[in-house]
């Protein structure tokens, strides 16, 4: 017995009211409603590192789900050795979760060459060495090659590699320790500021 047209008309307006449903749920759950869990976001931001300690970065990359990549050094006025300068990609840059960020450590002040100042005045001298961000300490000596004024030596030697506040050494000479004497009449060759004990001179000479 074939079903009545009412009977086929309730039949459809169930059908279709189950399909309506199904269809709301599946849009509810593509678009995250109806209670499901939210995806976690699959990008982050780069976070500020600067001046931490590899360590430090470290972790605060890990929470990030970050990766730690590649170490670089570089010299820094500003930056004591061994924090970090920058990240490569810099602080604040959309990436993916995974991505491995490169740090640039400092190695601290870029060390400067000690210039050879024999020759040199003290205030010539001094002012180098200020300007190159090293201290000078002054001692002075008689010398019989070097004019009065004009530095000796210095220590370290010339040449020598030096971290910026480092403190040099200036021998400035105070000129010949001989003075003529009526005696020997400057034919001595002097060793030492002192009365001579053969002529009564201003320094030792052997004539």
């Amino acid at each position: 017995m074939w079903p009545s047209a009412s009977m086929r008309g309730v039949a459809g307006v169930i059908t279709f009211s189950l399909v309506a449903m199904a269809s709301l749920s599946m849009i509810l759950v593509l678009s995250g409603c109806g209670g499901s869990t939210p995806k976690t976001p699959l990008t982050t931001v780069i976070p500020a590192l600067g001046g931490m300690s590899v360590e430090e970065a470290e972790a605060l990359l890990s929470g990030e789900e970050l990766g730690l990549g590649t170490l670089m050094e570089e010299y820094s006025d500003t930056v004591p050795a061994g924090l970090i300068i920058r990240t490569m990609p810099p602080e604040g840059e959309e990436v993916d979760r995974g991505t491995a960020v490169d740090l640039v450590v400092s190695r601290g002040p870029e060390p400067v060459t000690l210039p050879d100042l024999r020759g040199k005045s003290e205030g010539e001298a001094v002012s180098i060495l200020q300007g190159l961000g090293l201290q000078a300490n002054l001692q002075r000596s008689y010398n019989e090659s070097v004019s009065a004024g004009l530095v000796c030596s210095s220590e370290p030697a010339p040449g020598t590699p030096l971290a910026r506040g480092s403190a040099v050494t200036l021998t400035v000479s105070l000129g010949s320790a001989y003075v003529t004497c009526p005696t020997c009449r400057g034919k001595g060759t002097v060793t030492v500021a002192e009365t001579c004990p053969e002529c009564g001179g201003s320094g030792v000479c052997y004539g």
